[in-house]
């Protein structure tokens, strides 16, 4: 990681796909903030210091189920993959609670791409579980 991510406790990470007949192959790559482009897919990779840890966001894997997929979700598609992602270790991060109501604030501050929509409750997932999540989800739309 670089000082600056260091210091942000967030790498952006570009995510490129290409599709080979029903499979995709997608690599990730970090990237900066400028270097990112309109419809770029690009999440965010969140260090929590308290669990000396790497975390995704939910609103980021709906995101990039989109991207590879290539379409936009409605509601109930993305409910479903809320509901599919349980089957992965899950943390509630909230300003409600005391243990992770620093953690909820630091993804708060991030700037774009902002790696949740609203202030509310986020569901983050280890960063180490992202791949065969995706994995799990995108092979429903393929």
């Amino acid at each position: 990681w670089t000082p600056a991510e260091l210091a942000a406790r967030r790498r952006l990470v570009r995510v490129t796909h290409v599709r080979k007949g029903s499979a995709i192959e997608a690599r990730g790559e970090p990237v900066v903030r400028e270097a990112c482009a309109p419809g770029d897919a690009v999440v965010s990779c969140i260090y929590n210091a308290d669990e000396d840890a790497c975390f995704v966001t939910s609103v980021d894997i709906i995101a990039l189920v989109e991207s590879l997929i290539g379409m936009r979700l409605k509601l109930e598609p993305k409910n479903r993959i809320r509901r599919n992602l349980e089957g992965f270790g899950h943390m509630t991060v909230s300003k409600k609670q005391p243990s992770t109501e620093a953690f909820f604030k630091q993804i708060m501050e991030y700037g774009p791409p902002r790696p949740r929509r609203i202030q509310k409750d986020i569901k983050v997932f280890h960063w180490a579980d992202l791949t065969p999540a995706l994995e799990k989800l995108v092979y429903r739309y393929v």
